[in-house]
């Protein structure tokens, strides 16, 4: 059964996850860099190759967004990219999180 898809309201904090993992699927710290991009609902980008940090476990990496009290309302995209000195790209991963409307002022 798929997880289900994040919710966060605007105004709010999310804390978005990432996995790498290496060819054999085993989990990887990336060398260089871990880096994270979020394209709003209309595909523009809110955030580029801003950096992610360690949760404490191998091949485990956060980024905590504050969406903004106006950010556009519908589904949100994240990717993750893991680089690497000896391989271009340890992991690439991405999925979503749905933005919903503010409750109150």
């Amino acid at each position: 059964m798929p997880n289900p898809v994040p919710e966060v309201r605007q105004g709010e904090t999310i804390v978005l996850t990432a996995s790498f993992k290496d060819k054999d699927g085993a989990l990887v710290d990336p060398d260089v860099s871990q880096l994270i991009r979020i394209a709003d609902p209309t595909n523009t980008l809110v955030v580029t190759d801003a950096a992610m940090e360690t949760d404490g476990a191998t091949g485990k990496w956060i980024y905590v967004y504050a969406v903004a009290a106006d950010a556009t309302l519908g589904e949100w995209a994240f990717e993750c990219i893991g680089k690497d000195g000896a391989t271009p790209d340890v992991s690439i991963g991405s999925t979503v999180f749905i933005v919903k409307l503010r409750i109150g002022g």
